[in-house]
């Protein structure tokens, strides 16, 4: 497969008109607009990369990308329009989802972060990530990616990601249960290690002992 910069696909998507509407509609300078953008982005794919071991979540993203009454390329022409208009009900809804699958039970704890790393707290900052959610989802479609490719494309570019993403935020969503196993299984061997005779030779040293004695005192010489 070719290999495909994700972040970067999904950047040239965010063009000067969408920052200069965000700006004006979250109150905020266009400059702090633009690095805001790259933050949330990358917190929304860092959210994708959480799902790798998920295959059938991705896909159940992709199903509600891909239903008929979606039109992700008239977002990707011109996303500032999306901005100025509340999302209608089925977008909001299909945002509102996909937004709940990949931040998970971390939800509300990302978004806070979230909102706390940007500085910025207002219902039309949950509208622009949602928005931002839509855009990332749409360039899925645009690249016709699948499960496995999607996460492909995404490891491939996880170190901007991963620069870009509150460490926060990614300790939120990227667990290692394999390490966490580990560590149990770690915690029980020194817990069973502790309770094992140390010397493990005394014990048939000792029997040793205690035969040589019986024979001595059994068959010893008259």
């Amino acid at each position: 497969m070719k290999s495909i910069h994700f972040f970067k696909s999904v950047e040239d998507c965010i063009r000067p008109d969408f920052i200069s509407e965000s700006a004006r509609i979250l109150n905020e300078s266009e400059q702090d607009i633009s690095k805001i953008t790259k933050i949330s982005i990358a917190t929304i794919l860092t959210g994708f990369l959480s799902l790798a071991n998920s295959p059938a979540a991705i896909e159940e993203i992709m199903l509600k990308v891909f239903h008929k009454n979606y039109e992700p390329f008239n977002l990707l022409k011109h996303p500032e329009k999306t901005l100025k208009h509340p999302l209608k009900n089925d977008k909001f809804e299909t945002a509102s989802s996909i937004q709940t699958l990949i931040f998970g039970p971390h939800e509300n704890a990302v978004l806070h972060l979230l909102s706390k790393e940007t500085g910025i707290k207002s219902e039309a900052f949950n509208q622009f990530i949602l928005i931002l959610i839509l855009i990332v989802v749409s360039i899925c479609y645009k690249l016709d990616l699948n499960s496995s490719r999607l996460i492909a494309a995404l490891h491939a570019d996880n170190r901007n990601i991963a620069k870009l993403t509150p460490k926060g935020i990614t300790s939120l969503l990227i667990s290692a249960p394999t390490e966490i196993i580990t560590d149990k299984t770690d915690t029980n061997e020194e817990t069973e290690e502790k309770f094992k005779p140390k010397h493990k030779w005394i014990i048939p040293l000792l029997i040793a002992i205690i035969g040589l004695l019986l024979f001595y005192i059994f068959y010893k010489p008259k």
